[in-house]
Parts: C-alpha cells; structure tokens; sequence
C-alpha cells in the first residue's frame, strides 16, 4: 500500500502545509533507488506543492511544504534570514545535565556524504537541554541556529552525547538485554529498541505568508515512542522525570493565528 502525502498532514492552510516525515524515506529521490520519496508522494495527490527543506532520511518529524510559488519563496527567505524555530528530540547515549549548552563549532561536508568538524568549515551553532536523563541515555533538546549538513548528529557526537543508533557518528544500536539483568531472550536473535537514528524533528515555528504565526508539533512516531517508554521503565536515573511523563511523546500539531 502507497503511502498517502495527506496522512502525513499535521497542519495546514491555504498556503503551507506542515508534515509529519516518518523515518526511512527520503525526502527527494536517490539516485538508483526505486523507493518512494516525500517529493514523489506529494506530487501524487498536490502537484503544485514545493518542499520548503530537507530531513535525513533516517530522521522523522516537522516538514514544511508550500502549496504555492509565493508560499515557497517566503519560507526559503525565512529560512535564509534564521526566521524558523526549529525544535529537535534526540535520544543519545550517556545520562547528561546539559543546559543551556551552546555549541559553536564549524562543520565541512565531505564527498563521502558525511561531515567533519574543521576549522575551515561553515558556522554551525546548536544549543542543547536535557530534557530528561536515565541511567545510561538521555532525552535532549536541540536548538539549531544554523543548518549545516548533519548539524545536530555531529555536534552531539563532539559533546561525547552520539545519537542512540547513529552508528555514522559513533552511536550503538541500543538493546534491552543490557539494561535488564534477568532479560530471557524469546529463542531468536533480539532486535534493539530502535534501528534508525533516535533523532525527530519535534516542531517548527514561523510566520506564514499572510502574517499568520504558526506552531506546528510532530508526535513522536512508535518506534520512538516506544524507545523512551523502555529508558523510562527500565533505565532509571536519581534526577526527577517531568510531571507529565508522556508530553514529549503525545504532542498534537496545530496553526495559531
């Protein structure tokens, strides 16, 4: 079954629309590979939108697409001009206490499609929170100022912080026998908690072309969803969880104005 563009909606008007990327599909088409691409899926059913930006194919959440030419230029300037509030989650190895923690570090990308931090390299600042932290993982809040080529996974990564199962950048797939002591495997080969970098684009903010503000939030997909449900149960840490333990994973989207 194709997947469907407008099941992806998480908001939207008469110019813009706001999309929930689930993880594994690219947002254009590669080169050589048969499967279907977030471009390929809104043309079916919007043949006049424009994707506004990008995401790593491995990496879920907010998506701006335009329905219009007008729309699509405003979005590009604002984006030229640092105007968008982007909100990442990312679940990384390690129990941190990061507040506030602005990196400022520049990046290069490589031939090899992957990026390096040099000297030479283009500004790329990112602050970081915690937002909650386990025994061995923590949920992080991440601030791109920037948008460098795999900003966030790098940054991370030069904080000692790897994105759970970002093997490119020195994550490890995450298993649950590691953390129970008594863990009874079924007779086959246990799978990790999540296969894909534990990375969401978590909301977006902006002003839309009619002056109206928008907020938009992507609920977190299941495998996410279901990775912090299993830290939280069974990677316990002393530092107190938020009083509602579900609001990172239970967000609903919406436009404002």
């Amino acid at each position: 079954m194709k997947p469907s563009f407008h099941s992806w909606v998480i908001c939207q008007d008469t110019d813009l629309f706001v999309i929930n990327k689930p993880a594994g599909i690219s947002s254009l088409s590669e080169h050589g590979n048969t499967a279907l691409s977030v471009f390929e899926v809104m043309k079916q059913e919007e043949p006049h939108a424009r994707l506004c930006h990008r995401l790593d194919k491995f990496t879920s959440g907010c998506m701006i697409v335009s329905a219009h030419d007008e729309a699509y230029r405003h979005v590009s300037l604002a984006f030229e001009h640092r105007e968008i509030r982007k909100v990442y989650h990312a679940v990384v190895h390690g129990a941190s206490a990061l507040q506030g923690e602005v990196v400022d570090v520049p990046l290069v990308k490589k031939r090899n499609n992957t990026g390096i931090v040099a000297r030479e390299g283009k500004p790329a600042l990112t602050t970081f929170t915690t937002l909650e932290s386990f025994g061995h993982y923590s949920l992080i809040e991440c601030l791109p100022s920037t948008g460098r080529f795999h900003q966030i996974r790098i940054h991370l990564a030069h904080l000692g912080f790897p994105i759970v199962a970002d093997t490119l950048y020195g994550g490890q797939l995450p298993y649950l026998s590691a953390l129970v002591r008594r863990y009874k495997p079924s007779g086959r080969d246990e799978n990790p908690m999540i296969q894909r970098q534990a990375l969401h684009a978590f909301s977006l903010g902006f002003t839309g072309p009619s002056g109206q503000e928008i907020e938009a939030i992507a609920p977190y997909p299941p495998d996410l969803h279901t990775l912090v449900k299993l830290l939280r149960k069974n990677d316990p840490a002393p530092t107190a969880l938020p009083k509602d333990r579900n609001q990172w994973a239970f967000p609903s989207g919406q436009i404002n104005g």
